[in-house]
């Protein structure tokens, strides 16, 4: 065990996670980015190398960094870039990890979402392999999104959004308008019904 290379990979990480508190970056995207920077610290305790600790032969140039390789041999980065698997992620970009265990860069001030990456702005849905990326302003739901105004609804993969401003009713949807209620959790009411207690709409008290 490489004791001195473990500190010195910690006081990077300890440095990396100061930058990133003194980010004027909003407070879910800074959790996001602490999150995968303790990821990778995580992965490096295991035998996953920093760049600074690689040997690359021929030697890299001044100023360039040498990168481990994922399945190949060490190479050489220009200097500002980030080692990603067998390749590298220019400044910016965050390395993150990829379907099948590969190694990606997310877009420029964009961030790791499962294995896929999120442009700036979106917000990540689930993990792992079934993460995915929304638009600001939506709400995930499911494996897709609802609209500002709309609930998501139902349970597990079976899923839906409300219609706007209106409510869930059972599990398969399409809710209640706002007008509405639901009765039961099966039927959706008009304003002027009431629900019976085997959860049946009356008749219009109108």
């Amino acid at each position: 065990m490489n004791l001195p290379v473990q500190r010195a990979d910690m006081n990077h990480l300890v440095d990396d996670a100061a930058r990133i508190l003194a980010s004027p970056i909003p407070r879910r995207r800074m959790l996001r980015m602490l999150g995968g920077l303790i990821a990778g610290g995580l992965l490096g305790t295991v035998g996953i190398k920093r760049a600074n600790a690689a040997t690359c032969s021929p030697a890299c140039k001044p100023g360039q960094l040498c990168c481990p390789g994922v399945g190949g041999p060490a190479f050489c980065i220009a200097a500002g870039k980030l080692c990603c698997g067998s390749s590298s992620c220019n400044a910016g970009q965050t390395c993150c990890n990829g379907p099948s265990g590969s190694k990606i860069c997310s877009p420029a001030g964009g961030f790791c979402c499962g294995t896929t990456t999120c442009n700036a702005g979106q917000t990540c849905c689930g993990s792992g392999a079934s993460a995915y990326c929304i638009a600001a302003g939506k709400l995930c739901c499911g494996t897709g999104s609802c609209n500002a105004g709309q609930q998501c609804c139902g349970t597990g993969t079976s899923t839906y959004c409300s219609p706007s401003g209106g409510s869930c009713c059972g599990n398969t949807g399409p809710g209640c308008s706002a007008s509405q209620h639901c009765c039961g959790n099966m039927v959706c009411c008009g304003p002027t019904q009431q629900c019976t207690k085997d959860g049946r709409c009356s008749a219009s008290n109108i």
